[in-house]
């Protein structure tokens, strides 16, 4: 039997932990959905607690595949007993109770959905609302609660697994592989980390992103909505109007928290994928360029082949 062609991987790998760590905490502080792939063990999760005891943010921990979909969407009732009225939703205890804690904390929280891949197409589907809007049927969560997944890759490529596309596009998607460096000094410290912090009036760089990312859809309309051929690229991050929304924000978030090129092209593909998040790195490069070349005396120069970073 001829061997499986080897697939190009969806997602681009830090060549740190501490950058993907860093990356992790801008996505959860300018509240983009998130997504973090990686094999079990690896420690996502305790990843994900550190920043939110280091936040003070209250956490909820779910595995996604052992749920039934009203465990999401709430528990249909009638009102008044009447076989006539509208069907409703109750709200959920896990819900409620989350809601109550984030408004002790600023109105800040994290919910994490465990083990994603693994969950059935209708309990994906149960949790579009509430990764969107926060929402669980109509029972609305503050809006400073994040909403964070975990994704092992293996279940990508499965037959027996699939991820909606309107699930995945609504998240920045990051891959998770520390070193034994990491690891080691992680459960040293009982996985304590040093989380950044972004400046109270760091939305209004919005602004500035937003039009940065317009001028670039302006140069490149094709790739506003670039939805893959191919499944299996399906799963990860593509190019839609809502992923360079988000992106937008990312930049934002990325310019206040001085972040490195490193995790800027991190967070860049992890939001619009590869191949259109490594053109619009080169495109603000060279848009760039001239005030570099001021800068420098002139002597810098981008080829076209050239890519970031």
């Amino acid at each position: 039997m001829p061997a499986a062609p080897r697939r190009e991987p969806i997602l681009v790998v830090a060549n740190s932990a501490a950058d993907a760590a860093l990356a992790v905490e801008i996505a959860l502080l300018a509240n983009v959905p998130l997504a973090l792939w990686g094999v079990p063990g690896t420690g996502k999760t305790s990843l994900l607690r550190s920043i939110a005891q280091k936040l003070d943010w209250p956490l909820h921990r779910t595995t996604a595949p052992i749920h039934e979909p009203a465990d999401f969407s709430g528990l249909p009732f009638l009102p008044g007993g009447a076989l006539t009225a509208r069907t409703m939703r109750a709200p959920l205890e896990w819900a409620v109770t989350l809601a109550g804690e984030a408004a002790k904390h600023g109105g800040n929280g994290l919910v994490f959905f465990d083990d994603l891949a693994f969950a059935p197409l209708t309990v994906q589907n149960a949790l579009l609302q509430i990764v969107q809007e926060r929402r669980v049927d109509q029972f609305q969560l503050p809006f400073g609660v994040r909403c964070a997944v975990a994704l092992d890759p293996g279940a990508a490529v499965s037959s027996m697994s699939a991820l909606t596309a309107a699930l995945v596009n609504r998240m920045v998607h990051l891959a998770w592989s520390p070193d034994a460096s990491w690891w080691v000094e992680g459960f040293l410290s009982g996985w304590h980390l040093d989380v950044p912090t972004l400046p109270a009036d760091w939305e209004p760089d919005l602004l500035s992103a937003r039009a940065k990312v317009a001028d670039f859809i302006r140069f490149r309309p094709g790739l506003l909505n670039s939805v893959p051929q191919d499944e299996f690229a399906q799963s990860g991050p593509w190019p839609s109007g809502r992923t360079w929304d988000m992106l937008a924000r990312l930049l934002a978030a990325c310019e206040a928290a001085e972040a490195s090129a490193e995790v800027r092209l991190l967070l860049v593909t992890g939001a619009v994928g590869k191949a259109a998040g490594i053109e619009y790195l080169n495109w603000e490069r060279a848009l760039d360029l001239p005030s570099r070349e001021a800068d420098e005396g002139g002597g810098a120069r981008v080829r076209n082949d050239q890519k970031v970073p």
